[in-house]
């Protein structure tokens, strides 16, 4: 078994500690989410809408957490799972085409995943949540609070480059040689799986030897035809989108101070976008991973935007 996969294994064991557990919810629209959902959540389809609505009434807030892309809900919020797992109610899934989330339509877009996450949330009996997403599962969570500001109560944003326009990747493409940003993000040899890794790290080990990156080409090119599809599909940073949109939401930003990724002007850009609404933090230190790389600040910060969710 590879260092991944134990990893893998120890998110699982954390997971089901915390009292959460993983379920599969299947939609008319062709979708199946895998998401970890508090215990108490994982038969919610055997009861009816009345013991569903008394069981909310006595629930912690819930809190939705989408991760960036490459990655799944099982292991990228073991340090805020942690963290959180007492005060909210947490609900981690696996973006469409990531870990085990697939989907039969053909839609690919990142409204789509918005549209159908709230679809998902609401079958599991819950009407409103703050939502964090990170890099790619931002630009999910900035859908879902726009086409459902009833639904999302206060979203959180990290590392995640929704000002971004056609020509923000550039740098990148250059760095990596690259005729669009599916190579960067999906690499198929061991020398751009590290270079990549780097990139979302700030301080990745030199020494890390090349057999735990041929097993992270394995997870990121699982599903490849899919995900450059999803690229490909993402309406936020395309040439001639529509106009952003404003939110009615209080919105916390939250962004890596040396990201390779997304550069940290992108951040300042979405702080003066949202206005009086949103609150930038920057993590010092931190690269594309502030979550990860410096998580005992972030969570702080995480539980100042938070507060008034608290029961």
């Amino acid at each position: 078994m590879g260092v991944i996969s134990l990893k893998r294994r120890h998110s699982i064991w954390l997971l089901r500690r915390q009292g959460l557990r993983p379920r599969f919810v299947q939609l008319e629209n062709g979708c199946t989410f895998h998401c970890w959902v508090p215990e108490n959540k994982s038969e919610i389809s055997s009861c009816n809408k009345r013991k569903i609505s008394e069981i909310n009434e006595n629930m912690k807030p819930a809190l939705l957490l989408l991760h960036g892309f490459g990655a799944e809900g099982t292991t990228a919020w073991d340090l805020q799972v942690t963290a959180f797992a007492k005060d909210f109610q947490l609900f981690i899934p696996d973006l469409l085409f990531f870990g085990s989330s697939t989907t039969t339509n053909k839609q690919r877009s990142e409204i789509f995943q918005a549209e159908s996450l709230v679809i998902m949330m609401k079958h599991l009996g819950v009407e409103s949540a703050a939502v964090l997403g990170h890099s790619y599962g931002g630009f999910v969570a900035f859908r879902m609070a726009d086409l459902f500001p009833s639904f999302v109560t206060r979203l959180i944003i990290i590392s995640s480059g929704i000002m971004m326009s056609s020509t923000t990747n550039e740098k990148l493409l250059q760095e990596f040689s690259a005729a669009n940003i599916s190579e960067v993000l999906l690499p198929i040899s061991i020398a751009n799986a590290r270079k990549f890794m780097k990139l979302v790290f700030n301080k990745l080990p030199s020494w890390f030897p090349d057999y735990i990156f041929k097993e992270i080409l394995q997870i990121l090119n699982q599903h490849r035809s899919e995900r450059i599809k999803l690229l490909d599909a993402l309406v936020i940073g395309k040439e001639g989108s529509p106009q952003l949109p404003k939110l009615s939401q209080e919105v916390c930003i939250l962004w890596g101070e040396e990201d390779k990724i997304f550069n940290v002007k992108l951040a300042h850009e979405l702080k003066d976008f949202l206005g009086s609404n949103a609150q930038l933090q920057i993590v010092k230190g931190a690269s594309h991973s502030p979550h990860v790389e410096n998580a005992k600040t972030v969570n702080e910060l995480l539980r100042h935007a938070l507060k008034s969710e608290k029961l």
